[in-house]
């Protein structure tokens, strides 16, 4: 591993990067937790499973292309990524996909009247109670593209032995 610190096991360089590995590990990312969160919609019924499935893949999708923009336009100019930037990436992405959600809705065409759903209004504070309560679900989300993403090597033998010294 070529690393501008050789001896922080959380960085990660930047020309040690695989684009497959990145990309799987900002998919599964979010996909553990809302699994997590989601199973039970199996067993009521199937529109509830299929809702599921196309908010999971859609949290995917926005993990993805978050990720992706993050990696490209920041770390590559810093060189890699750290654990706790990962970590802090997976809260940024669950976080905004709410607030993109709104932003979305607004732009489609609540502008002129209340967004209605089920018949109840919703306005931004819900959407933002909704991003702040994402936000450790993204931490869990980011520690998962840390560990599947940016760090899929083995520990060396040396590392694993400078434990019993």
């Amino acid at each position: 591993m070529s690393s501008n610190r050789p001896e922080d096991a959380t960085w990660r360089s930047w020309s040690d990067f695989n684009f497959g590995w990145l990309a799987l590990g900002l998919i599964a990312g979010p996909l553990v937790p809302f699994g997590l969160l989601a199973w039970p919609a199996l067993f009521v019924g199937w529109l509830f499973a299929v809702i599921a499935c196309a908010i999971g893949i859609a949290l995917a999708a926005w993990s993805l292309l978050t990720g992706l923009a993050y990696i490209t336009l920041v770390s590559r100019l810093r060189g890699g990524i750290g654990r706790r930037e990962s970590v802090l990436l997976g809260m940024g992405s669950a976080s905004s996909v709410s607030i993109a959600a709104y932003a979305t809705m607004w732009l489609v065409g609540a502008q002129s009247e209340p967004l209605q759903v089920a018949d109840t209004e919703v306005s931004a504070l819900e959407f933002l109670t909704v991003a702040i309560l994402f936000l450790p679900l993204g931490a869990l989300a980011g520690w998962i593209f840390w560990r599947i993403g940016v760090k899929p090597e083995m520990a060396s033998p040396e590392e694993v032995t400078r434990v019993f010294d």
